[in-house]
């Protein structure tokens, strides 16, 4: 099983009761379903919030096992820059 690809990061662009949105550094949106089972940050995760989500990822959404927020310095935020200009660090 590859499990980094049952990974996800992004920030928050909207937010409901059940589900986020999500944008990655890819600008791709993502539909991360919450439930009863999914793990969730303390304190309220935000607009703009940089997330990253673990669960499976079928098409557009991702059924989340768990939800964590992210470092400012740890990725881009979407809002920054176009996809076209991030680079990988090695």
């Amino acid at each position: 099983m590859n499990y980094h690809r049952e990974v996800h990061q992004g920030a928050v662009i909207e937010r409901a009761t059940n589900t986020l949105m999500i944008r990655n550094r890819f600008g791709e949106t993502m539909r991360v379903e919450i439930d009863h089972n999914t793990r969730l940050p303390l304190g309220i995760v935000q607009n703009g919030d940089r997330v990253i989500v673990f669960g499976q990822r079928k098409g557009p959404n991702v059924v989340a096992l768990g939800i964590r927020t992210a470092p400012s310095d740890m990725m881009p935020s979407p809002f920054d820059a176009p996809a076209s200009s991030w680079s990988c660090r090695r």
